[in-house]
């Protein structure tokens, strides 16, 4: 790919050849945040920036100098304004701020629900009981269900009185 038709050539000195892939950066950096750059020529630029490098130094620019070429290749998807690009967007690439920004928002769309005279009119939420409050139920029902089992046991064995009743419907 090598040259780019915009782009300067770049010159390394022997000794400061990483200050001088730093400055080249930094004004890169400077051109594509004030808007003087697009994101176009901005990967022209660090293509062009980065063969220049190998070829007169004789090695890969460091983790650090690509780190922040690629922040500068992806500035404009990393600045963009609207905190719903995560939403609109199927695969976005987010950085801390735009997550901040949406998972903020989301919480913050929540209405609450109030009333005139102040009290809240939300849905009624139950309380949980005491463990005491359902061991006096557990042993109510307990007693109540021991109570029916007798008198059904009564009942159709012919010891207590009543009339058991077959409606039988002719279709």
């Amino acid at each position: 790919m090598g040259e780019c038709r915009k782009c300067r050539k770049f010159q390394f000195s022997d000794d400061n050849y990483k200050e001088d892939l730093t400055r080249y950066i930094d004004e890169l950096y400077t051109q594509v945040k004030c808007g003087q750059t697009s994101t176009q020529d901005a990967i022209e630029h660090t293509q062009a920036m980065t063969d220049e490098y190998v070829k007169q130094v004789g090695e890969r620019p460091d983790e650090s100098a690509l780190g922040r070429l690629g922040t500068i290749i992806l500035y404009e998807t990393l600045s963009d304004p609207p905190p719903w690009t995560m939403r609109n967007t199927e695969y976005p690439i987010e950085s801390d701020r735009t997550a901040r920004e949406y998972y903020a928002g989301l919480a913050g769309d929540i209405p609450v629900n109030l009333a005139s005279d102040g009290s809240v009119k939300d849905l009624p939420k139950r309380r949980k009981r005491t463990d005491g409050e359902n061991n006096y139920l557990n042993k109510r029902a307990l007693r109540r269900n021991k109570e029916r089992k007798r008198r059904r046991r009564d009942f159709i064995s012919g010891r207590s009185p009543g009339v058991l009743n077959v409606k039988i419907d002719k279709d």
